[in-house]
C-alpha cells in the first residue's frame, strides 16, 4: 500500500480514535443526557468506521484481492494486515453504514469498542515502514 496514504489514513484514525476515548472516559447517563457529546462520538465513530473501511478496501484493492462486504476486516486479518481478534467486522457494520446507533447506551457501548479495537489496532499499523 502507498505509505504516504497509509499515513493520512492513520492520522485520520488517530485523530477520531482520539475523540472516541475521550468520549469512552463519560458514563453511560452522560450519553442519555447530553445530546451534543452523543452526537460528537456518534460522528467521531461514524469517521472512524468510514476511514478504516476505506483502508481496509485500498488494501483489498492493492494486493488485486475480492473486496467482500462485511468480510473486508476478516479478509485483511488472514493476510496479516490488522489484528485478527478484534471484531472490526461487526463495528464496520453497525457504524460504517448510513444509519447508526442513536441512543445513548449504544453509542456509549460503541465508544468502548472503538476505544478497545483502536489501542489494538493503530499501533500494528504505525509498525509498518515505507518500503
Amino acid at each position: 500500500m502507498d505509505f504516504e496514504k497509509l499515513q493520512k489514513h492513520i492520522d485520520k484514525l488517530e485523530t477520531y480514535g482520539k475523540t472516541i476515548a475521550d468520549s469512552s472516559a463519560k458514563s453511560a447517563d452522560d450519553f442519555d443526557k447530553d445530546a451534543k457529546l452523543r452526537e460528537s462520538a456518534k460522528q467521531a465513530m461514524k469517521n472512524y468506521a468510514g476511514t478504516l473501511k476505506q483502508l481496509l478496501m485500498d488494501h483489498l484493492k492493492e494486493g488485486k484481492k475480492p473486496v467482500r462486504p462485511g468480510q473486508l476486516y476478516k479478509d485483511c486479518a488472514a493476510e496479516s494486515f490488522v489484528p485478527g481478534e478484534l471484531a472490526g467486522d461487526n463495528l464496520l457494520i453497525k457504524w460504517a453504514g448510513n444509519v447508526t446507533p442513536s441512543a445513548g447506551r449504544d453509542v456509549h457501548e460503541g465508544t468502548a469498542q472503538f476505544s478497545a479495537v483502536s489501542q489494538k489496532l493503530l499501533p500494528v499499523l504505525k509498525a509498518y515502514r515505507k518500503e
